[in-house]
């Protein structure tokens, strides 16, 4: 129940584009729009053309949900239903004009592939609401540690130390290194190397 009642990280809403054109300022990298508000502040994160299609170039323009999360009556049901399509319309419309605006240089047709919802973050990653980083990292709420109070009993995965892939590789070695003992768990990555 303490683990189910952790405040997670904001979700995220995501649209995925096709262009024919890239400003260099963009190709192959990051572009970040801090705005006033949440709204008005999003990231560009740009594939290698040549490993894309060496044609168009796809992006993905990323933002907090505008909502934090989907409004219930558009969640629950696990259906896509007519409000939840016109939510997810309305604010790929948006995100796309806000891309424009940043990025008025950018020639040619601008294809929008899909979008994804907290919704969809939660059915693909299983994270609860769609969650982007896991579990909140705050000092208003307990810090969770490999170690539990139950003998025997240890925790390992993203959130438990750190966010995303990274945080979960770190959370495994150190549940390891708990159950084995630092040195023989470092012992054996050197070994690896």
């Amino acid at each position: 129940s303490r683990l189910k009642g952790l405040e997670n990280t904001n979700a995220p809403f995501a649209v995925y584009l096709e262009v024919d054109h890239l400003p260099d300022k963009i190709a192959c990298s990051n572009l970040y729009r801090l705005g006033r508000t949440r709204d008005e502040s999003f990231a560009i994160m740009a594939c290698d053309p040549t490993v894309y299609d060496n044609k168009k170039k796809g992006l993905c323009i990323l933002k907090e949900s505008p909502v934090n999360r989907l409004p219930e009556e558009l969640y629950e049901s696990n259906k896509r239903t007519p409000a939840y399509l016109e939510y997810k319309q309305r604010e790929t419309e948006c995100l796309v004009s806000q891309f424009k605006e940043l990025l008025p240089e950018v020639n040619g047709s601008i294809k929008v592939v899909d979008s994804a919802t907290p919704s969809t973050y939660e059915r693909y990653t299983g994270t609860p609401r769609g969650s982007m980083y896991g579990v909140k990292q705050s000092v208003d709420q307990i810090k969770l540690s490999s170690v539990t109070a139950i003998r025997g009993f240890y925790l390992g995965g993203q959130s438990i130390h750190l966010p995303g892939i990274m945080g979960g590789v770190i959370s495994g070695f150190l549940s390891v290194s708990n159950i084995l003992g630092l040195e023989t768990i470092w012992n054996k990555v050197r070994e690896c190397r």
